[in-house]
């Protein structure tokens, strides 16, 4: 398993949402199909406002983007 010593090792279910281009955010489970469609979306939801906070947060010149 590729995320073995990093995850706990209950882990059932994992999702992986992009935070712009230079984030993800890792939400996990201990059930096995523990995410619905609505959780899905909220996850997705969540990830969109991160990366607008940090967006407007982060200093010029930061990060890795060209921007």
């Amino acid at each position: 398993m590729e995320f073995e010593g990093l995850l706990p090792a209950n882990l059932s279910a994992l999702i992986i949402a992009p935070i712009g281009k230079e984030g993800v955010l890792l939400a996990a489970s201990d059930t096995v199909r523990g995410f619905n469609r609505l959780d899905q979306a909220w996850i997705s939801l969540i990830a969109d406002k991160l990366d607008d906070t940090l967006e407007v947060s982060r200093p010029a010149g930061m990060g890795f983007s060209s921007k």
